[in-house]
């Protein structure tokens, strides 16, 4: 198995894939790098991972007490329960 995570290492150096990290770096995502931003939905009971289609951050304007700051980036989490374990 180790060898499995040291070859997703060394493709997500390449830029091959994306290593996502979700519930506070406890689990990973790795999927390949398609060049488009993603977030996530994750099952609070059984783990599930589940990508979003759209991106709720998109036209959010953070208000910086520094004028002159460029936001690069983001990282959302969205967490709940998946259907399979809402209905138990």
């Amino acid at each position: 198995m180790s060898t499995v995570y040291r070859v997703l290492d060394f493709f997500e150096k390449k830029g091959v894939v994306i290593k996502t990290r979700v519930m506070n770096n406890e689990m990973a995502v790795y999927e390949l790098n398609r060049f488009k931003h993603k977030h996530y939905a994750v099952c609070m009971n059984c783990h599930k991972i589940i990508a979003m289609d759209n991106c709720p951050m998109e036209k959010f304007i953070p208000e910086l007490e520094e004028d002159d700051f460029h936001v690069m980036g983001h990282n959302l989490e969205v967490f709940g329960l998946c259907k399979d374990c809402y209905s138990e």
